[in-house]
């Protein structure tokens, strides 16, 4: 597996920071919940966006 060109999309902190440790790209999708928005400013997500639709964008435009 190519680490450094992989991607991980999760809804949560949690997911995201598991992921991050690993090596991937991180997409946290925001889902309105102010503590993860919080969270997510410290820089545990590479991108912090509403939909899956969106985050296909990035990772297309990003490869």
């Amino acid at each position: 597996m190519d680490l450094p060109n992989s991607w991980f999309i999760g809804d949560n902190i949690g997911d995201v920071e598991a992921e991050q440790s690993a090596g991937y790209k991180s997409i946290l999708i925001a889902q309105g919940n102010q503590s993860q928005l919080q969270m997510s400013r410290l820089g545990i997500a590479d991108y912090i966006l509403v939909n899956l639709s969106i985050a296909a964008q990035v990772i297309i435009t990003a490869s």
